[in-house]
C-alpha cells in the first residue's frame, strides 16, 4: 500500500518544543526527557483545562495549531486512548471511592475528537482510530481514504504518552510524549511540503526514526526518509 500527500498545514507539540517556532527554529533533533508536561493551551480557562486529560491537551495543542478555527474532517489517533484517566478510575472502585462524572465521561477513546469538534463547533466528520503498535500509519491510511472520498483537505491528528507504570511491561513501543497534526490532501504536482509513506521497505537498510523527526522535517522543510511503526516514510519537498 503507498499514500502520498500535500501537507497544507502542521501543527505539533513535545516538551521541547512548545510552539511551531520552536520547530522550525530549533537546529536540533529533540531529546524526550520530561515525561511530566504538558501543552499550556492559554486558549481556554482554568475551568476549561481542568477537565482535560494530558492526551486531550496534546491533540487539542496540535490540532488548533493546525488549523484553527477552520473546520475540515478530522481523524484523530493514540494507541491507548484514555489510558491513564481509565486506570485512575479503577483505582477509584478498588478503594471504594466515588467516581468523578467528568472523569467517566471523558474515558473513551474518542474524547479528544469530541471536544475538539465541540470547541470548533465543527460538524463535519470524526473518526478515531487505534491500531496497536501501526496507530499513526493506520490514521494516515484512514486520512488517505477521506481525502479520495471527499475531495477535500482532512486534518490528522496522533498523540502519545507513555503508557502507566503498571501496563509497560506488556507494551513495546515508543514511550515520548508527542502530538502532531497534519492537513492533507490527496498528492498534486504543486510546489510544497509532500508526505509518502508505505508498507514496502526498500532492499537497502533505512535507519527507524521517531515521530518527533518526521515533523522536525516537516516543519524545517527538508527531507526525510525512515522506517516508523513498520513502514517507510518520506518527507520531500516539491518546487
Amino acid at each position: 500500500m503507498n499514500f502520498e500527500f500535500n501537507v497544507a498545514s502542521w501543527g505539533a507539540w513535545n516538551p521541547q518544543h512548545l510552539s511551531k517556532d520552536d520547530w522550525v527554529n530549533n537546529e536540533v533533533a529533540p531529546v524526550f526527557d520530561d515525561i511530566n508536561a504538558s501543552p499550556v493551551l492559554s486558549q481556554f480557562s482554568k475551568m476549561q483545562k481542568r477537565r482535560f486529560s494530558r492526551l486531550t491537551k496534546l491533540m487539542l495543542s496540535a490540532a488548533f495549531d493546525c488549523v484553527g478555527d477552520l473546520n475540515y474532517s478530522a481523524v484523530f489517533a493514540s494507541r491507548h486512548g484514555e489510558l491513564t484517566r481509565t486506570i485512575s478510575l479503577l483505582e477509584d472502585i478498588a478503594q471504594k471511592e466515588s467516581l468523578s462524572p467528568i472523569a467517566f465521561s471523558q474515558s473513551v477513546h474518542n474524547t479528544g475528537s469530541g471536544l475538539f469538534s465541540i470547541l470548533q463547533k465543527n460538524t463535519h466528520v470524526f473518526t478515531s482510530i487505534a491500531a496497536m503498535n501501526q496507530t499513526f500509519a493506520m490514521a494516515a491510511a484512514e486520512t488517505y481514504s477521506q481525502t479520495v472520498n471527499l475531495q477535500k483537505p482532512v486534518l490528522l491528528t496522533f498523540a502519545q504518552e507513555p503508557t502507566p507504570e503498571i501496563y509497560q511491561k506488556f507494551i513495546n513501543d515508543q514511550q515520548e510524549v508527542i502530538s502532531v497534526a497534519l492537513l492533507l490532501s490527496q498528492k498534486t504536482a504543486t510546489p510544497g511540503i509532500k508526505l509518502a509513506l508505505t508498507n514496502i521497505m526498500p532492499k537497502q537498510k533505512v535507519d527507524t526514526i521517531h515521530y518527533a523527526q518526521l515533523i522536525d522535517a516537516i516543519a524545517k522543510e527538508q527531507e526525510l526518509q525512515g522506517e516508523l511503526e513498520g513502514w517507510y516514510w518520506h518527507v520531500f519537498k516539491e518546487l
